[in-house]
């Protein structure tokens, strides 16, 4: 039996399934490509969105303590305070009417100290003795500072010395009393605090004419003057 020659409409079918095969190939492309495209947008608006861990600092230095604060600085001048003051009457004193003293007065015995000589650093605290009460008088002059200081317990001079000066708010002047320090501002000092009046000397002696007074003068300094 002879064969039969393919027809024209044949190849017309064959060549119409060949582009509708191509056609779907080309859309599935598309749309694996504009999945893959959609699925890289968003994940790499999640990375942008997510901050970055922050990197920890490695410090390979050796550990070392941290600097004080240039302003906490202690000066230190370790000093026994005056423990043997040497008082004057009010007809001896050579200071001026309005010189500043710091008045106490205990059992009826009134005693004046000059904060002239209190400025200075090796009076700064003055161990006194008003019979058989012990009386300190401590003064800073950076701070402007008066704490006058006695015992109940104690019948000799307190001893109280001064070991220097803390430049910072809670600082001010430090005392030493048996190897210990304490602020002059503190609460923390073994002892009771005195009242104390400061005045002009002329309202002073007018007030206690039998007072004697602390000026801070010396033999010596009164031999150098004299000469």
């Amino acid at each position: 039996m002879a064969s039969q020659a393919p027809r024209v409409d044949d190849f017309h079918v064959e060549e119409s399934s060949v582009l509708i095969m191509n056609k779907y190939i080309v859309m599935i492309a598309l749309l694996v490509a504009f999945a893959v495209g959609a699925t890289w947008y968003v994940v790499r608006s999640r990375v942008r969105a997510t901050p970055a861990p922050e990197r920890q600092r490695l410090d390979l230095a050796p550990s070392v303590a941290t600097p004080r604060d240039p302003a906490d600085t202690f000066d230190e001048v370790d000093l026994p305070g005056e423990s043997s003051p040497r008082l004057v009457s009010a007809s001896d004193a050579n200071i001026s009417v309005s010189d500043v003293v710091i008045g106490i007065s205990v059992n009826g015995q009134h005693r004046a100290y000059t904060i002239r000589a209190l400025s200075r650093v090796d009076q700064h605290a003055v161990n006194d003795l008003f019979g058989n009460v012990p009386v300190t008088v401590t003064y800073c002059d950076l701070r402007d500072c008066v704490r006058v200081f006695t015992s109940d317990d104690d019948s000799e001079r307190l001893g109280i010395g001064v070991s220097g000066y803390r430049r910072t708010k809670n600082g001010g002047l430090i005392l030493s009393h048996k190897g210990k320090q304490f602020r002059q501002e503190g609460d923390d000092l073994p002892f009771g605090r005195m009242k104390f009046e400061r005045m002009r000397w002329l309202d002073w002696v007018a007030a206690h004419p039998d007072t004697l007074l602390y000026d801070g003068a010396r033999p010596e300094e009164e031999g150098d003057e004299s000469q």
